[in-house]
């Protein structure tokens, strides 16, 4: 099997994590055919239960609009928006950042 020069190619990426949905949006933003690959059924599903967050404060940009923006369904993703964090010290006093 060869590959004929000018003839657009389908690319593949390997795994659904955050690195190759990033990858695959940025190249079918560009026009290009892009089919990602992973082990397991449902994206994500490795996080399924445990307690992830997105660093949403370094940006004027909330990170979910940024996601709208790029074209994904937020529907299809478990999450919990939330304003307040209640912070532990190590004398036992709970405050709220």
């Amino acid at each position: 099997m060869g590959v004929v020069m000018g003839e657009e190619q389908a690319i593949h990426i390997m795994g659904a994590g955050l690195s190759g949905l990033a990858a695959a949006t940025v190249l079918a933003k560009a026009g290009k055919e892009v089919h990602v690959h992973d082990i397991r059924d449902d994206s994500g599903a490795r996080f399924d239960g445990d307690f992830q967050a997105l660093e949403n404060w370094s940006m004027g940009v909330d990170f979910f609009d940024q996601l709208k923006e790029w074209g994904f369904d937020l529907s299809q993703f478990k999450a919990t928006e939330f304003d307040v964090v209640d912070l532990i010290h190590p004398d036992d006093t709970i405050t709220q950042a």
